[in-house]
């Protein structure tokens, strides 16, 4: 537990340092290093007040613990995870379209600022993500270590797990099983050793109950505290976490009384941080730009629920398709057109007015965009659930308290589901599965099932069926599945889904990559012309070379703020209805632009190619051409 707690200080650190630094203008190196420092120093001399120091001996790591049969399917699963982090940069789409690139736009700026950009997800949506994985930027210079904060996030989930089962009155035995199955619901592994941001918000709701419970055991206030900053970290991840303050608040509340009724330095100290590292400033922030604390997205519209019944429907249906899913299925399309099948007429036109995003489909692997909680857990929980009810429904589950925490987190629930229509309900919902997932391990008769060997064997396999994950996700495949796909007696329709899939993710990355390398050192300021949903992190690699990415409209486009131009043929057709061929046949006729190169790209597999063309000012020294683009490698960076 000391080491959730130290990560959580830091974290919330980072977090506080970002927004003053940005408030006084010096988000930089040096300026940024110090206030994380200092806070974060502060923050651990707040939470380890005395009466926060364990008593007991640090527990030594063992082996041997590691051989027992649930241990050893996590450490697989973490070591494969690790090996794919270490040697894939990271690909993830949301990260590479406004999580990396709003950090690079602060960052030239020495300040969070709001951002002329079609993509809005770069100013309104929950920054505290990226202020964590700021200091491996600054440190290192590159992305290439941002996978580190999910692989030490899942990798604590377990203790955090285990602590958190104890307080809300799961037995021992129970917990201990259940530390180890949690982890491998497949929307947790596939982010493992990614960059997605849904792991981490489940992780930091993990430790924040957690923290929570060994409070109200221990009577500290340090543990408490902690437990503070994880939570208000939690909900500045993404502002859909916000609901998970009430199953927090019926776990913390009883401690947060007796705290407040003196308050000393050290708890207004965490409470400055909580509200710096929490929604709240981004919240502001958009209220201040948009007279929306939420902001205001192109697609909000069609991103909020048309009725209640389409949003409980609708994301209902999205958590079982995830929950269904299993970790390997080489022909998804009969599941789809059934389950589509299966949905009544009334309940399809409903979804299709007030649910429009809705995809009821199967993958034939979940992938860190789509993951939710897979069949492996859904199957161990069912059957658990049953085999505890049938064996001892005179025994007493859960405390009132841990009962009352999974009542909220049902109307924490309810309320997304009131509101949201996200397509990714299944992957959105991380954080919410944690105690839901407990339940099961709590149920009359559950504490008895560690004796029998069918439950025990049922337990490893189930955690084991995420192993497949990471050693083939098209994200970080430690397995040639191309190559072994065109030697297995495959179809060939698979044979090309498969090599097309796998192609993509490989270059994801930088897969703008071959428009820098005819861009002269000249060329400074790229000018943009995106969707609100494309990629830019390629202009600006390597990170330190003075480029800088701004998104202009093809009637402000100018030769005195660009020295090259980006242009998406896409989003020319499509955002701002104009003939591609036409507009750049203009641009190029005239005595200030020259097409350089033009291409296809594919960046996601159902979008297919898209054209880009790049321009170069006339005035520019002209660069030097090749034949044959080649991509840089995915571990540039």
């Amino acid at each position: 537990m000391q080491t959730i707690r130290y990560f959580t200080c830091f974290a919330a650190a980072a977090a506080a340092a970002g927004w003053i630094a940005s408030a006084l203008g010096a988000l930089q190196g040096a300026v940024y290093s110090a206030l994380l420092a200092g806070i974060f120093l502060v923050l651990l001399w707040s939470t380890s007040s005395p009466d926060s120091v364990p008593r007991r001996k640090v527990a030594r790591f063992k082996l041997a613990r590691f051989l027992r049969p649930l241990p050893l399917v996590f450490a697989i699963v973490f070591a494969a995870c690790a090996l794919g982090g270490l040697w894939y940069a990271p690909n993830n789409y949301d990260y590479l379209s406004y999580r990396l690139p709003r950090v690079l736009h602060w960052l030239r700026e020495s300040a969070w600022h709001w951002i002329e950009t079609p993509n809005q997800r770069l100013n309104c949506s929950g920054a505290n993500a990226e202020w964590l994985m700021l200091p491996s930027l600054l440190l290192t210079g590159g992305d290439r270590w941002s996978f580190l904060v999910n692989l030490l996030c899942f990798v604590l989930m377990p203790a955090g797990l285990f602590v958190a089962m104890s307080g809300i009155g799961i037995g021992v035995r129970a917990a201990w099983y259940a530390m180890w199955a949690i982890p491998s619901a497949y929307c947790f592994v596939s982010q493992a050793a990614g960059t997605g941001s849904d792991l981490t918000g489940a992780a930091f709701f993990v430790f924040a109950i957690a923290l929570a419970c060994r409070a109200r055991t221990t009577k500290r206030n340090g543990w408490l505290l902690a437990s503070v900053l994880a939570m208000a970290f939690c909900t500045g991840i993404k502002a859909t976490n916000i609901p998970l303050v009430l199953p927090w608040l019926a776990l913390a509340w009883p401690s947060l009384v007796s705290s407040l009724q003196t308050v000393t330095a050290r708890t207004a100290t965490v409470a400055i941080a909580s509200v710096l590292c929490s929604f709240a400033p981004l919240a502001a922030l958009n209220f201040h730009y948009t007279g929306s604390w939420k902001g205001q997205l192109e697609e909000q519209a069609s991103l909020e629920a048309g009725s209640l019944a389409a949003g409980w429907i609708g994301n209902s249906l999205a958590i079982w398709s995830g929950a269904l899913q299993p970790p390997l299925l080489p022909q998804p399309e009969l599941p789809n057109r059934l389950v589509n099948e299966a949905v009544p007429p009334r309940v399809d036109e409903l979804l299709a007015r007030d649910f429009p995003r809705l995809k009821l489909k199967f993958f034939e692997l979940p992938n860190e965009e789509n993951a939710g909680i897979g069949l492996g857990l859904t199957i161990l929980g069912s059957l658990t659930v049953v085999a505890g009810l049938y064996r001892g429904l005179h025994h007493r589950i859960m405390s009132p308290i841990g009962w009352r925490a999974v009542l909220l987190a049902g109307v924490g629930l309810l309320t997304y589901m009131s509101i949201s229509a996200s397509e990714s309900a299944a992957r959105l919902l991380s954080p919410y599965y944690v105690l839901l997932l407990m339940l099961p391990f709590g149920v009359a008769g559950a504490a008895k099932l560690y004796a029998l060997g069918w439950w025990r064997a049922l337990v490893v396999c189930c955690t084991a069926s995420a192993i497949p994950i990471p050693l083939l996700t098209p994200s970080r495949p430690l397995i040639p599945v191309p190559t072994l796909a065109n030697q297995l007696p495959l179809s060939d329709r698979l044979k090309q889904r498969l090599n097309e899939v796998y192609t993509v993710y490989s270059t994801r990355s930088d897969n703008l990559g071959a428009f820098r390398q005819v861009l002269p050192n000249e060329a400074h300021r790229i000018g943009m012309i995106a969707t609100g949903d494309d990629i830019e992190v390629s202009l600006w690699r390597p990170f330190d070379s003075g480029r800088s990415v701004n998104h202009v409209d093809p009637d402000s486009i100018s030769a005195e703020n660009s020295d090259a131009l980006l242009v998406s043929s896409l989003a020319l057709r499509q955002r701002h209805r104009i003939e591609p061929e036409m507009f750049l046949s203009e641009l190029d006729r005239s005595p200030d632009w020259e097409i350089a190169r033009s291409m296809e790209i594919v960046s996601k597999v159902q979008e297919g190619p898209v054209k880009w063309t790049l321009l170069l000012r006339e005035n520019l020294p002209a660069p030097e051409k090749s034949e044959q683009a080649t991509p840089l490698s995915p571990r540039t960076n």
